[in-house]
């Protein structure tokens, strides 16, 4: 696929009408949904959009998965939660071709294209979405020889799709070290990935390997997450203009 490569150019945010074009289950609780619009999808890795939802009060904020592209193709791995309003809408009100307003890119915790630095992308839930847009930007652009290390965690086996959506991309299959993580203590099957919050199998890996100040870290996902991401970092002497991330409430 070719990236149409404006990664070092921010765009600048517009208002546009969006038509679905696809909704695809990921885990029981993911789904990847696509949207078209009539022009370009210019963006950088990592930004997000603003979507108006019908009956939804104010918009929502999602994070792109896949990359700038031409064709008006925008993408978001969206997780359902328990008391979002843009979620109920999304999973059991719309269907293949309704319309909505898309508003974007927005985002500071993009992909720097102009650094050649080791990435370790750390994320949970739906913050694979920008993740995946990121470590696609980067096995595609930037010194083949860099590292691109993806740690993703969910509860149980279950909810996790991260290993998946790397193994459906050749580069990023090739490219891409992934490590899955699962943190209920409670799960007894058997289960051949790392076990406790994501954050702390990430610490374990940075620890045991070369220097963690030396990379470049993108991470999101839920507040609790992040946070606990960013405090590690701290810990391991990471400067702050390393570690790029949007915080979603």
């Amino acid at each position: 696929m070719r990236v149409p490569l404006k990664l070092g150019l921010e765009q600048r945010p517009r208002r546009r009408s969006a038509v679905l074009v696809s909704k695809i289950a990921l885990t029981h609780d993911i789904t990847e949904f696509t949207f078209k619009t009539a022009d370009p999808a210019e963006f950088l890795p990592g930004q997000f959009a603003l979507l108006s939802l019908p009956g939804v009060t104010g918009d929502r904020a999602y994070s792109m998965s896949n990359l700038p592209n031409e064709q008006g193709s925008w993408s978001f791995v969206i997780k359902r939660m328990t008391d979002g309003a843009g979620g109920r809408v999304l999973f059991d009100s719309m269907s293949v071709d309704d319309q909505i307003m898309l508003d974007g890119p927005y985002g500071l915790a993009h992909l720097r294209a102009d650094s050649t630095r080791d990435i370790v992308c750390i994320a949970g839930g739906s913050g694979l979405s920008p993740m995946l847009s990121i470590l696609s930007a980067a096995s595609r652009s930037g010194p083949r020889e860099r590292k691109l290390d993806f740690f993703y965690g969910g509860r149980r086996p279950a909810d996790l799709c991260a290993s998946t959506m790397i193994e459906r991309d050749a580069l990023l299959r090739k490219r891409v070290s992934c490590f899955s993580s699962i943190s209920d203590s409670t799960y007894a099957e058997p289960w051949g990935g790392a076990r406790g919050f994501v954050h702390e199998v990430a610490r374990r890996s940075l620890e045991a390997g070369s220097d963690p100040t030396s990379k470049d870290y993108y991470f999101c996902g839920p507040p609790a997450m992040t946070d606990a991401v960013q405090r590690m970092l701290l810990d391991l002497k990471v400067p702050v203009s390393q570690m790029f991330y949007d915080r979603f409430v």
